[in-house]
């Protein structure tokens, strides 16, 4: 079987970065990044070993803020059918109570190995709490490009921390942060 590789690199010069650790965050659940217990070698490569989808990232002494890469396990089966992903995107990543979150969205139909726009695709979008309570929900259709922007309004009050919208077609469900 083929194995799964993750590639640090420097992102100003390039080179590879040796001794990154790798932590690992499933989105089977909210828990924080957890170590693998793994370093790129000199070449900046490191195996990954993983069940689950999730998000990976590197960590390297006190650089903690290198962006995670979405990862999928070994095995995917590419002849799957036709769905929609969407993929959310926020204006900041950091908010406070009662702040408005303006986000826009982009939707993609996948087949096996092809992926395109998906125009004119209705989404619901709902909002949730660190406990994964249901705040607001947003349904909106795509224009021609696929794409669409709204807001939410977070608590003004209440239990702060994680909160996460996770975007709905009649094809998939699917987390955006």
């Amino acid at each position: 079987g083929s194995e799964t590789s993750a590639w640090v690199i420097d992102p100003v010069t390039g080179a590879p970065v040796k001794g990154a650790s790798l932590y690992f965050r499933p989105w089977s659940n909210r828990t924080g990044f957890v170590s693998l217990n793994v370093a790129t070698d000199t070449i900046g490569c490191a195996p990954l070993k993983i069940k689950d989808s999730g998000s990976v990232a590197p960590r390297k002494e006190a650089d903690i803020f290198a962006p995670s890469i979405s990862v999928w396990p070994t095995g995917r089966d590419y002849s799957e059918k036709a769905r929609i992903d969407v993929n959310i995107f926020t204006s900041l990543a950091l908010y406070r109570p009662g702040d408005d979150v303006d986000f826009s969205i982009v939707t993609f139909r996948s087949e096996a190995l092809k992926r395109e726009i998906a125009p004119r695709t209705s989404v619901s979008l709902t909002l949730y709490d660190a406990n994964r309570q249901p705040v607001d929900t947003i349904r909106m259709t795509t224009d021609d490009w696929g794409r669409a922007q709204g807001k939410f309004q977070l608590p003004s009050s209440g239990l702060t921390g994680n909160f996460s919208i996770q975007a709905s077609t009649k094809e998939s469900t699917g987390s955006g942060y």
